[in-house]
């Protein structure tokens, strides 16, 4: 069998009666699951660091300090975060809750880059490590779970391992639990395709609604795995009023085929020329540089700011005509969740963002574009319709977009009853001022 790193993410020593049985590869390379004789109680501890002294697989003397750290540790190490340099979504907000209210056993550890302008105020909250440092090296090896709202194995180990040589020679060796905080939920098929437990095996998912836990649960294969807290990071949301006029944010998601994601070894597929020459850009340019949209924001005093998912931003910030009316929503300004609150209306094509304002009663518009070659794939929906089950109107083409926006603005920007009761159908069940602290419990059960 050919190695991948499923089978070593799900991997798992197991021991049986007098035997143990790991998965990992043999002479050739290849997939393989070694069988061997259980050594005496007395000298199974010694067996094994002989063993990983002697390795020569790079990782060795990685396992043992792991082995040593955790054997002489009174509490669990959680290791939590987000992408190298950031600490605005969920992971932040169960590190401040698990900081102020620590379980029994638990030493709860950020990893951020030095140069983040969070790093030092997050640090008066709690421990916060650099990452890439050797404390960082030293706080993975002793993390007996590993948390994280983004990739867990690219954004939480140092940049300059190898991750698929880390999760065959130190991940499958120890056992360490992963969980993935998630950033947004899941709700397009396109999406969960590559989140079934066999692909990325996950030892928890905190999911946002009893749809949701049952779609991971029957079809991605997580049974009891996948648990329905909130994501941690709903607990902030409580709307902030602008001083300076109404704020329509517009926040479309990234298109995979055009830009590789920034933890992928693999660089861009796609350089700017070509970016900028695909539908999704123009659609992009086109309504942010729209005269009509322009006037109704003036008459309307009101502004529009641009959201760019993180993977595409660089893309957008060289390339779009900006104006004094419609502006890029800077992360240096507010963190993604205070953009996401002092909105009073919302755009997006199938952004999960939009659950986060509709569940504070923000009116949402989605942005259909009918020759976008992926919108079957993006508004098929794993247990979510946007058609029917949606917080607004999806439209297509700017004139449409416009006249949405006003008909929001004619209703002093309030949500529509119909999809004010979408968003509490949809969240039914989730106790919103409770999801960090349930999250960390159903975290110290596993």
């Amino acid at each position: 069998m050919l190695k991948t790193a499923a089978l070593f993410r799900n991997g798992r020593p197991v021991s049986h009666e007098d035997f143990v049985y790991e998965v990992g590869t043999n002479a050739k390379n290849q997939a393989s699951v070694s069988k061997k004789k259980r050594a005496s109680l007395p000298f199974r501890g010694v067996k094994r660091a002989l063993a990983d002294l002697t390795a020569r697989d790079g990782y060795g003397h990685l396992r043992l300090l792991a082995r040593l750290l955790r054997k002489f540790s009174s509490n669990q190490t959680w290791l939590i975060g987000e992408r190298w340099d950031n600490a605005q979504d969920n992971g932040v907000a169960l590190f401040r809750h698990v900081s102020k209210n620590t379980p029994d056993g638990v030493r709860p550890v950020y990893v951020l880059e030095k140069s983040s302008p969070a790093f030092r105020s997050l640090s008066r909250e709690g421990i916060v490590v650099s990452h890439g440092s050797m404390r960082h090296r030293l706080e993975v090896c002793r993390a007996t779970t590993m948390i994280s709202a983004f990739d867990v194995d690219s954004y939480l180990i140092p940049r300059d391992w190898v991750k698929a040589d880390y999760l065959e020679k130190f991940l499958s060796k120890l056992g360490t639990k992963r969980v993935f905080l998630q950033h947004g939920v899941t709700s397009r098929t396109a999406n969960a395709r590559g989140m079934h437990r066999l692909v990325v095996g996950y030892d928890l998912v905190i999911v946002s609604s009893d749809a949701e836990r049952k779609y991971f649960s029957k079809e991605l294969g997580y049974g009891r795995r996948a648990v329905a807290t909130g994501m941690p990071r709903l607990d902030g949301l409580e709307r902030i009023h602008s001083q300076y006029g109404r704020v329509i944010l517009f926040a479309p998601t990234w298109r995979p085929n055009l830009v590789v994601p920034s933890y992928s070894s693999k660089g861009e597929p796609v350089g700017r020329d070509n970016f900028e020459a695909s539908a999704y850009f123009r659609t992009i340019r086109e309504i942010l540089e729209s005269p009509r949209l322009n006037q109704m924001l003036v008459d309307e005093n009101a502004e529009l700011r641009f959201l760019p998912h993180y993977e595409a931003t660089r893309f957008f910030a060289e390339s779009i005509e900006f104006s004094s009316r419609v502006k890029i929503a800077s992360l240096d300004e507010r963190t993604f969740q205070e953009w996401l609150r002092i909105a009073d209306a919302f755009i997006t094509d199938y952004s999960s963002s939009s659950f986060d304002v509709a569940l504070m009663g923000t009116p949402v518009v989605y942005l259909d574009d009918s020759s976008d070659p992926d919108r079957e794939l993006t508004r098929s929906g794993a247990f979510f319709d946007a058609d029917s089950d949606g917080f607004g109107p999806a439209v297509e083409g700017v004139d449409n977009l416009v006249d949405a926006l006003e008909r929001i603005a004619a209703n002093d920007f309030r949500m529509e009853d119909g999809c004010r009761a979408n968003a509490e159908r949809f969240f039914d069940g989730v106790e919103i001022g409770r999801c960090a602290e349930l999250t960390a419990a159903a975290i110290k059960r596993i």
